[in-house]
């Protein structure tokens, strides 16, 4: 069986849905099961940071011999990310044609925006191919509550509309995500919770290189977006970091809000060290955003993604591809 990803981010990129996605196509092809893989182009600094894995003998998780990846130039924001309808339609226009003319698949995975999914139902529609759509959240949803205007949020449900409508079957993160998908017209939902399952060099003991910190580390990783509020961890941290000891708060992603948080985790790290080790440029918020633009944190400990790990569990994702089409268990 052939199985085709349309996703605009994948691994190595440092987001939830590209570990998510490789780990769906490691766990497709070790049942045997070709995986062809449409994305977009790396990230300058993604793509140093993955030949300096390669180069060191790590595994990159996308070498294996059913697994084939695919990228095409996108249009990048700032930071690096595929944010924006802009920066969208650059990666979902030419994915129509590349859905267009590959090879045929068997079923083909979107995943969001719903810019991608109703490129993808084109596509599948003229070539006779079902689909599987993955629904993280309801954009449209997100949209009105970062304040939209009413016009662009009903056009970006509609397009939600049409990329569910036309899933032969949808994968919801939670039931209320798989409650909205239905009242859009989704017909089949599975509910697949998010998560990870943490390699046994990092659940067993401290990895490699980490800082050695007093108390616990609380981790946000994932996008940092108004709407998402993730300043809030930032306020409660500091409320009760009295009885917290030598806590950290880390958090590890990108997004449009970034720059904010950032500076709200600076005006926290400025009442709590020396004010001259801030005007030396050493202070926890400054020196790691200079050194990786996905990550800040509120105390001294630095944190990063860990390697994708091959050994990772199987993704529960790929069990809900079968049976979503004719002639399969």
């Amino acid at each position: 069986m052939l199985v085709t990803l349309a996703t605009r981010t994948f691994t190595p990129e440092p987001t939830a849905a590209a570990l998510r996605l490789g780990a769906l196509a490691r766990a497709l092809a070790a049942g045997g099961d070709r995986v062809r893989v449409l994305t977009s182009r790396l990230a300058p600094s993604v793509a140093r940071d993955a030949r300096q894995l390669v180069d060191g003998g790590a595994e990159s998780g996308e070498g294996r011999a059913l697994v084939s990846v695919r990228r095409a130039p996108v249009l990048r924001d700032r930071t690096g990310a595929v944010r924006g309808y802009v920066s969208y339609m650059s990666f979902d226009l030419p994915l129509l044609a590349r859905l267009l003319t590959g090879p045929r698949p068997d079923v083909v995975v979107s995943e969001p925006p719903p810019t991608t999914g109703a490129a993808v139902r084109l596509a599948c529609a003229v070539r006779r191919v079902p689909y599987v759509y993955y629904c993280a959240d309801i954009v449209s949803d997100a949209a009105a509550l970062a304040g939209v205007p009413g016009l662009v949020v009903r056009a970006v449900a509609g397009l939600e509309s049409f990329a569910l409508r036309g899933a032969r079957r949808v994968i919801a993160v939670s039931d209320g995500v798989a409650r909205r998908a239905r009242d859009l017209g989704a017909r089949d939902v599975v509910v697949v919770p998010n998560g990870v399952r943490v390699p046994d060099a990092v659940a067993t003991g401290t990895p490699e290189g980490f800082p050695a910190c007093d108390g616990p580390v609380f981790v946000y990783a994932g996008t940092v977006a108004q709407w998402l509020a993730p300043e809030v961890f930032v306020d409660a941290f500091e409320r009760a970091r009295a009885r917290l000891g030598g806590a950290r708060l880390v958090f590890v992603g990108q997004g449009s809000g970034w720059d904010a948080l950032a500076e709200r985790s600076r005006g926290v790290a400025k009442r709590r060290d020396d004010p001259r080790r801030q005007r030396r440029g050493s202070g926890p918020v400054d020196g790691a955003s200079r050194r990786d633009p996905r990550l800040a944190a509120t105390g001294r400990v630095r944190l990063r993604l860990p390697d994708e790990d091959p050994r990772l569990p199987r993704a529960g994702h790929s069990r809900h591809l079968r049976g979503a089409w004719p002639g399969r268990p």
